[in-house]
């Protein structure tokens, strides 16, 4: 079971929801981000994140300096490349939770599901059950 933070900018999330407002809607995941360990600034670009893709760049070249400056041997740059990217996938969901809220989106809810899918799924159920008018209980 996964855990996704809902963000939206919209004001109260209802069952009517129009195709603007679904677009508004963010799903980030909790935890280990493999694609932000791999896929670094490429990763943060997607996601509009250009001050952390550019502080990965400059980080990159610092720790390239750095290392032709101390003369640092292969296995041991290699290492410490390792753990530079292991950060980045660590925090990477983080990073993205604050640019969210910078860029005014509200943290809404919190849901889990098998996958990204399943969480939406459960996310619009929990609408559904709670839209006025509806007085039938939310099926479990």
């Amino acid at each position: 079971m996964q855990i996704y933070t809902v963000h939206t900018k919209s004001r109260s999330p209802s069952f009517v929801l129009e195709r603007e407002e679904m677009e508004k809607i963010v799903f980030v995941k909790e935890g280990f981000c493999w694609t932000a360990m791999l896929f670094t600034v490429l990763w943060a670009g997607w996601h509009g994140m250009w001050r952390h893709g550019a502080m990965l760049v400059v980080a990159a070249l610092l720790l390239s300096l750095i290392f032709d400056a101390m003369e640092v041997a292969a296995p041991l740059q290699t290492l410490v490349a390792l753990g530079a990217l292991l950060i980045v996938g660590f925090e990477g969901n983080n990073w993205r939770r604050e640019e969210l809220e910078k860029k005014e989106y509200s943290l809404i809810a919190v849901v889990a599901g098998e996958n990204r899918d399943a969480a939406i799924f459960r996310y619009l159920k929990d609408i559904a059950g709670s839209a006025p008018g509806n007085d039938q209980p939310a099926a479990a």
